[in-house]
């Protein structure tokens, strides 16, 4: 391994294949130091260097892969390594915005979940893998994330209805049987629900508004595996259309469709699809996901 610090100065004659080149790429990234560049590492050393860097400095570190493959590959080494270290990926989606495909909902959920870890600092010095598609994407701010966001424990008076109210807004899907992340289902007393930041379903037990037990269980067998204290609800879904959300997307969609001059018709067409649309959709109409960038931005400004 060889590195150059800030000046640009390059030392790989120097200390090119040097036992101790992690020692001082360690000391190089040092506050004092403001850039080093290192490189001579493949595969998974580099997440071993990384893992090690990160431990050292006591410090959040930010990985940044030129794509999604690259980032997963890194991530998978990171937590090979990391000894207890939390790493967090924010994933990309797989298409562009004006493909007018429906991105993948397991996508979002991971990035959701992650942004959620970060915001309450569950995640204390994390190192972050990045895409430079994921690094440059826009994500749900924090007031939006706080307000979709909810804590659920033992002991607590929480009313069913108003629950089931809040999922949905958080975009939640009611479904007879929760088997997938991001799905609620409610039957009498017991009321099943998949966070996005958990591996396993969880199911509440009401007696009348108050919750009497929480428990973790198989989403395939649907039989209870372990006790829980709290259950932590990230919401489901980046854009969920609910009145508020219609009426800003619908505004941005017109100044976006002014700016390109998108003729009178196809512009009615694209409000009226909008206006229709259910507010616990899982995504955009098909007309808007053409325009996705400007309707992202109004619907995730809230």
């Amino acid at each position: 391994m060889c590195f150059g610090t800030d000046g640009g100065t390059d030392f790989c004659s120097q200390r090119s294949g040097s036992p101790a080149a992690l020692v001082e790429l360690e000391v190089a990234l040092r506050p004092e130091r403001a850039h080093v560049r290192a490189k001579g590492l493949f595969g998974a050393a580099r997440g071993f260097a990384l893992a090690r860097v990160a431990r050292a400095l006591k410090r959040p570190l930010i990985c940044v892969e030129p794509d999604e493959e690259a980032a997963e590959a890194l991530e998978q080494d990171l937590r090979f390594f990391a000894n207890g270290t939390p790493v967090v990926r924010l994933p990309a989606d797989e298409m562009l915005p004006y493909e007018g495909l429906t991105p993948d909902r397991m996508v979002a959920q991971q990035r959701l979940a992650a942004l959620f870890r970060l915001h309450l600092g569950a995640a204390e010095k994390p190192i972050l893998v990045f895409s430079v598609r994921s690094l440059a994407r826009r994500v749900l701010p924090r007031p939006a994330l706080d307000k979709r966001s909810l804590q659920i424990s033992v002991e607590m008076e929480q009313d069913r209805d108003e629950l089931a109210r809040k999922l949905t807004a958080a975009g939640y899907a009611k479904v007879p049987l929760v088997e997938d992340p991001g799905t609620f289902a409610v039957r009498g007393g017991v009321f099943d629900v998949w966070s996005p930041l958990d591996a396993q379903p969880a199911r509440l037990e009401f007696f009348g508004d108050l919750v009497e037990k929480i428990r973790s269980f198989d989403p395939q067998t649907q039989r209870t595996s372990g006790e829980l204290s709290e259950v932590s609800l990230c919401p489901a879904r980046e854009i969920v259309l609910d009145d508020e959300g219609r009426k800003a997307a619908i505004a941005t969609v017109r100044a976006a469709a002014d700016a390109v001059e998108t003729p009178t018709r196809q512009l009615r067409e694209l409000i009226d699809e909008l206006a229709r649309t259910r507010r616990t959709t899982s995504s955009l109409p098909r007309g808007c996901r053409r325009s996705c960038p400007a309707s992202i931005r109004a619907a995730s400004r809230r």
